[in-house]
């Protein structure tokens, strides 16, 4: 396995380490609704960066959240 080839799975590893240490974070604070919304968000990035989601899902999400 070449380094290209490892950096494409090493990025969005660190990347969802980095999101699931700030989740974390926000479970411990006080549940205000703009931390409820930025714990949301995050949980969206953690799917976005695992690849859970398709373009059809997020267009779809982003239709619900602007209504």
């Amino acid at each position: 396995m070449s380094l290209n080839e490892r950096l494409f799975v090493i990025v969005p590893l660190a990347a969802m380490l980095c999101n699931l240490f700030l989740f974390m974070t926000f479970l411990t604070a006080k549940k205000t609704k703009l931390v409820k919304s930025f714990m949301m968000l995050l949980v969206a990035f953690m799917l976005w960066t695992l690849g859970f989601a398709t373009y059809e899902t997020w267009s779809i999400s982003g239709c619900t959240i602007l209504v």
